[in-house]
């Protein structure tokens, strides 16, 4: 129990209490009351002053007329000096002047006078009063003149400056008392109350509530009294959950360092996939310029090809990784354009046919009829989420069958058919696996984590289902889950999307290798920009043979220097040098007229997809990752440029090769191969396809020999083609 104790010593450290707070608001409002009441008052005092000396001015006129019109009859100018000098003597004036004839010349002047009252500025310090002078015979009255008498601000100011400062004395003395009343007044009703229920509180050990409560003696149903209720049950509640609250800090302790954590593991991963991206670029590209030379032998060609397989696959694991800290630092975003859904399953469905049936599964794909042919969505990470899916079940399950099932939702049926609005696809896939356990099912899409069936496998990282689910989510739904022990489990997920027209999906097509440029051209000029020798060296070699006229800079400063002299049609540019970035040297070329002709392609590492906004905007004309292929380098000088190429023909091709793929025979390869190689084929794996191809390589060298050179050359629809034949 808190006992009622009032500590007096307390109430001085209440510096910004209720009461203090409450007492400077309301005397903040009385004191601009009292402010603008008090400046009435001294306006008001002002004016009157003001008014009377006015009033005074024209009494002048009365007293002096008759002898200035003496004085101005007789022009007796001594006597009206004199007159005049004896005007300003006045306290109430400050000048006098006195104008023969109305419209003439000045006569006499004393005091502060102005030479003319027209036009005066508004703000000037003297006011006046102006009569006329008439005189008075024996056969009539005739104005002889005018005089002007003057006062001014001064003067009013120098009367009412007494008055002002009783004024402001009423209005300090006002305050002052009033002040001490409401002071006193809430200490008293405020502040003490307050103050015995502020030390109670403050009395309480957080640390040990069991039967601690608040009595502050008072008595009634007052606002004090319900406080003191109100901090009693508020202790009651704080008692229950102490030790939950210490449990939440430490998980949130946990949790802001685990982020931390991720968060400099993101930007690492990222640092390191661009470091690693840059070398590569000339690993797998001097690699390709090497495939292309006549004179290599048997061994020194399968030793090159090990070289690029083992080059694109760890471009392809890097870019695994990138994906994930992408995701992790929420800088994953969606790439949508036009595909067809029905190939897309009917592709995937290939992949994994074969594997099927070597496990004895029966794989099933079953779509509703009225899902649209074409959709506008991010096709890459569809596949790829269908993918891990779908791999995940045949992996896992030992007998009976996946199921894949497809099928759309439109909003009515008018849509639908005028192909107006967007549709949403829901997938499941199912599997008669051995299923997950529950207390698994909560952490199944954490990161890192295995189910026991995973574990056991040895196969994974656990990183496929949340980077599957993040994919989901980024396309407007969820991935979710429900499986049973001993029965199988389902995933099933929805997206949204489009419906699309299909003209603008392109198709695939075959890629032929550039041997020459097409004559009656001009000799292009080629300016390649990058702080890395051997990337240099690479543009240098991929271009010089064909008959461009390539120069090279290490640095933004030296690629502007080089541009002015040189006068490329196109300049390669690496976007991170030394000395001046890509980005600047860009903007500097691009300011020009002559820069603005040039065509500017910027070269980078980063496999960031808001880094190529960053590079259009900065001026550069278009945009290529490293590692690049040989094809895209040449693709994007003909468009920017206008460059044609000759193209490898089927007979210069077996000049350089031993065989034609078109002479070889594959009508004796056993049809259970032949299934083997086009699954390995459409799944584009290097390695899998060649370890297929071993296989034969003794009974069939010649089909060997040639297959393997369509797989170095990536050209896996025509190796598909010739399977077929």
């Amino acid at each position: 129990m808190i006992k009622n104790e009032t500590d007096e010593r307390f109430l001085p450290r209440i510096r910004y209490s209720i009461a203090n707070r409450l007492l400077k608001t309301v005397f903040s409002i009385y004191i601009g009351i009292a402010i603008i009441v008090t400046a009435g008052q001294m306006v008001r005092e002002y004016y009157h002053v003001k008014n009377d000396i006015a009033r005074q001015l024209k009494v002048f006129e009365d007293v002096f007329e008759k002898r200035l019109a003496y004085s101005l009859w007789e022009m007796d100018i001594e006597e009206l000096q004199f007159l005049v000098k004896g005007m300003v003597q006045f306290p109430d004036i400050a000048g006098v002047k006195v104008i023969g004839q109305p419209g003439g010349n000045i006569l006499t002047k004393s005091g502060e006078i102005m030479d003319s009252e027209i036009d005066t500025n508004i703000f000037s310090d003297l006011f006046w009063h102006v009569f006329s002078i008439k005189f008075k015979h024996m056969t009539g009255t005739d104005t002889v003149g005018e005089a002007v008498v003057y006062s001014s601000v001064s003067i009013v100011l120098q009367k009412v400056k007494g008055g002002f400062l009783m004024i402001v004395l009423t209005a300090v003395f006002k305050t002052a008392i009033l002040w001490i009343i409401f002071h006193r007044t809430i200490r008293l009703l405020l502040s003490r109350p307050l103050s015995r229920l502020t030390n109670a509180v403050t009395r309480i050990d957080l640390d040990s509530l069991d039967n601690a409560s608040i009595d502050t003696g008072t008595s009634g149903r007052h606002e004090l009294k319900l406080l003191e209720e109100a901090f009693n049950a508020m202790i009651g509640k704080l008692q229950s959950s102490l030790e939950y609250r210490k449990n939440a800090e430490k998980m949130e302790i946990a949790k802001e360092s685990a982020e931390a954590a991720n968060q400099a593991k993101s930007a690492f991963l990222a640092n390191m996939s661009h470091e690693l991206r840059t070398p590569l670029n000339a690993v797998i590209g001097f690699s390709n310029l090497l495939s292309h030379c006549e004179n290599l032998k048997g061994d020194q060609q399968e030793h090159l090809n090990i070289i690029v397989r083992s080059g694109e696959h760890l471009l392809s694991l890097i870019n695994d990784v990138l994906d994930f800290s992408k995701i992790e630092a929420g800088r994953t975003v969606l790439n949508e354009t036009d595909f067809d859904i029905k190939d897309l399953l009917r592709d995937v469905e290939d992949i994994f046919c074969m594997r099927a049936g070597e496990k004895g599964l029966n794989l099933m794909v079953e779509k509703d009829a009225d899902i649209p042919r074409h959709i506008h969505a991010d096709a890459p990470k569809l596949r790829q989420i269908l993918i891990n899916l779908i791999g995940n079940a045949i992996k896992f399950t030992t007998d009976g069958r996946v199921a894949i099932t497809v099928r759309c939702e439109y909003n009515s049926f008018m849509d639908k058919m005028a192909n107006l609005q967007a549709v949403r696809l829901f997938f499941r896939v199912k599997d008669t696996g051995p299923g997950i356990a529950p207390y698994e099912m909560d952490h199944l899409f954490d990161a890192f984590v295995q189910t026991e069936t995973g574990r056991k496998s040895m196969e994974g990282t656990g990183l496929g289902l949340p980077i599957s689910r993040k994919f989901v989510q980024l396309m407007g739904g969820d991935l979710k889950a429900e499986s049973t022990l001993g029965k199988g489990t389902t995933f099933y997920f929805d997206i949204r999307g489009n419906i699309a027209s299909g003209a603008d999906i392109e198709t695939g097509h075959l890629v032929h290798r550039i041997i020459a440029l097409e004559s009656g051209q001009p000799v292009y000029r080629i300016l390649v920009a990058d702080d890395r020798p051997d990337n240099r060296k690479l543009m240098i070699a991929m271009l010089k043979p064909l008959g461009f006229e390539v120069q090279e800079a290490e640095n933004g400063e030296q690629a502007v220097k080089k541009w002015k002299d040189f006068e490329p049609h196109l300049i390669w540019m690496d976007m991170r040098m030394p000395v001046m970035d890509g980005y600047e040297a860009v903007q500097r070329i691009k300011e020009t007229d002559k820069g603005q002709a040039t065509a500017v392609i910027a070269l980078t590492a980063s496999a960031l997809e808001e880094e190529k906004q960053v590079v259009l905007s900065a001026g550069c004309d278009d945009f290529l990752r490293k590692p690049f292929k040989e094809n895209d380098i040449f693709d994007l000088m003909g468009k920017h440029i206008g460059v044609r190429y000759v193209y490898e023909t089927s007979s210069q091709t077996k000049s350089q090769d031993d065989t034609n793929p078109d002479t070889v025979q594959f009508k004796d390869l056993p049809p259970e191969f032949a299934d083997k190689l086009r699954e390995a084929a459409l799944q584009a794996d290097a390695d899998l396809t060649l370890e297929v191809l071993d296989e034969i390589r003794e009974t069939h060298p010649d089909a060997v020999q040639t297959l393997t050179k369509l797989v170095d050359a990536f050209q896996y629809e025509k190796l598909i083609e010739l399977i077929k034949k």
